[in-house]
């Protein structure tokens, strides 16, 4: 039986690599990735690492605000995946403050999946100084488990007058997905843009 210490070590070693692979320049990808625009409209774009054992998946929507997308890191081994929600000009753009000291500020979220403990989700709500609020959801959830409402994260970004990078998202909703399914299953019809960004 795994004791209380070395369980937080391995959330906190599976988080800094979730980070790094959403903040950092990644390695060199196996082939150089295209757009597929799909039946519905939205545009996916799938890169893998293999030096890393990563893999990333961009699914984005139109929008009256630009480009609405979904991105998911899935490492070690798909053992966690990090969701993040980004607003872009365009497919060939980076989000708005993804390049900047500051990209960190905003809601993120990691699903985590354990065969002993059962599947999870971690969200945290952080400012340039760092992490400020944690959240951990489980699946199936427990009476007195609830994810992190948009109104109760956009409160508190003003509330502690943090200027997101990183949007709220529903990232209950996506995991579910995930969980139900697979990594895969957020390239298809399941996903649609009110599914991530409305409560």
């Amino acid at each position: 039986m795994k004791t209380k210490p070395k369980r937080n070590l391995v959330l906190a070693t599976s988080l800094s690599l979730v980070l790094a692979g959403c903040d950092q320049t990644p390695p060199q990808k196996d082939a150089e990735p295209e757009w597929e625009e799909l039946s519905d409209g939205s545009h996916l774009l799938l890169s893998s690492y293999d030096e890393v054992e990563m893999e990333d998946l961009e699914r984005c929507y139109e929008s009256i605000a630009g480009l609405e997308c979904l991105r998911a890191v899935s490492m070690v081994g798909g053992q966690s995946i990090s969701f993040q929600r980004q607003v872009k000009p365009s497919l060939n753009r980076v989000a708005s403050g993804e390049d900047t000291v500051h990209s960190m500020s905003g809601y993120h979220c990691q699903l985590y999946v354990d065969g002993a403990a059962g599947d999870f989700i971690r969200e945290s709500i952080w400012s340039k100084r760092g992490e400020l609020k944690v959240n951990t959801v489980r699946f199936p959830r427990s009476f007195n488990e609830a994810p992190l409402s948009k109104e109760g994260v956009e409160g508190y970004f003003d509330a502690n007058s943090i200027d997101p990078k990183r949007p709220w998202l529903n990232c209950y909703q996506v995991a579910h997905l995930v969980v139900d399914g697979s990594l895969a299953s957020l390239t298809s019809s399941d996903l649609t843009l009110e599914a991530f960004t409305t409560d």
